[in-house]
């Protein structure tokens, strides 16, 4: 194999391929890129076993066709460290040597026969404006689990179909679920629960692209874009039923403003512990107010004012870090707190009924 690039093309394209890589493997060769260099494109792969990236090299002039196994972090790290604007690389029996004007590099390779295979996407899906990916995930995946064990909801749960694609995330105090139109979707609904990492690749490899074509199989769940594709196995495990725990009864409801919730909730958090992370939510008529207190230390409070509607006296406590996860991300509108009393869950509601956020209180004894 012999390839001409365009030094920080293959560098944008061999970083893709090369993140998923592990640094410490039982098998070594996970650690490494295959460069796959035909007439027709250049291709670098990398892969975990769960998520594989496959990216499309741009500005490369192959002068022989072939295929190399080659360390993906050293790679990178030799692709950083080259001044000059092209790079040739070459594969001589197990050696590929990596050329530039104001360097030179030999790499012991492995056989690229070894390498696992990356499944390629099948034809079909559906078409998502990356954007809304982007936002999908920026709006639920704080909430996924990130205790070892938890399987399903180690995961994103992804809904496409039926006009629609949703995304929910829960580590069983939160539940974020965030949905937008999809008019090209599927009438059959499918459902799969996605490695976070896999979104995160596919953002990665997508990034400057209009959309992202979606395919759920049996085995796998395909990210497909000019720049890259993505697939992943799905997260072992069911996936609990989210609905169930969205609260079906409210007493009251606050409007607030974004901006004004987010800023009392950190100045409140600042005077609560560690051992316990506690602010107290407390809603009158058309004010609203957070404090918090630790013991020893003293205590912090702040009030707003909000528009309420029905029952007007309430008093929870939540996870101040949980509120601010849910606002960060946001844009500078207002959002509703739906409630019912002081021992149940509260419900953030964001751009209608399509996006909303349950956490559940914290009882201080």
């Amino acid at each position: 194999m012999k390839i001409v690039c365009h030094r920080e093309s293959l560098l944008n394209g061999v970083s893709l391929a090369a993140s998923i890589a592990p640094s410490r493997s039982t098998r070594e060769i996970l650690c490494s890129v295959k460069l796959i260099a035909r007439k027709s494109e250049t291709l670098a792969l990398g892969t975990d076993l769960d998520v594989a990236v496959c990216a499309r090299l741009r500005e490369v002039t192959v002068e022989q066709e072939g295929d190399v196994v080659a360390p993906a972090h050293t790679l990178v790290d030799i692709l950083r460290s080259i001044e000059s604007p092209s790079v040739t690389i070459g594969s001589e029996g197990r050696y590929c040597e990596i050329t530039a004007e104001d360097a030179q590099y030999r790499l012991v390779t492995d056989d690229p026969e070894d390498f696992p295979e990356i499944p390629v996407a099948p034809e079909g899906g559906v078409t998502v404006p990356r954007p809304f990916l982007e936002e999908l995930f920026a709006r639920t995946s704080f909430a996924v689990a990130r205790d070892v064990g938890r399987y399903a909801i180690n995961g994103l749960l992804l809904d496409v179909g039926q006009g629609r694609i949703t995304m929910v995330a829960t580590d069983g105090r939160r539940l974020a679920v965030a949905s937008r139109d999809l008019p090209d979707a599927p009438a059959a609904l499918s459902r799969a629960v996605v490695p976070v990492k896999a979104f995160q690749e596919c953002l990665r490899g997508s990034e400057g692209c209009a959309t992202v074509r979606l395919v759920i199989d049996e085995r796998r769940i395909h990210f497909a874009a000019e720049r890259a594709d993505v697939s992943a196995k799905p997260v072992e495990g069911e996936f609990p039923d989210y609905l169930a725990v969205v609260p079906k009864e409210r007493l009251g409801t606050a409007r607030i403003s974004r901006d004004v919730l987010l800023a009392a909730v950190k100045k409140a958090s600042v005077l609560s512990s560690e051992e316990l992370r506690a602010v107290q939510i407390r809603v009158d008529k058309d004010r609203m107010s957070i404090h918090s207190h630790v013991a020893g230390r003293g205590e912090a409070r702040t009030e707003f004012a909000v528009v309420t509607e029905g029952k007007e006296d309430l008093s929870v406590d939540f996870n101040p870090d949980f509120i601010i996860d849910f606002l960060k991300p946001l844009p500078q509108q207002e959002i509703s707190f739906e409630y019912k009393d002081g021992g149940g869950a509260g419900l953030f509601r964001h751009g209608g009924q399509q996006d909303f956020y349950v956490v559940m209180p914290i009882t201080i004894s």
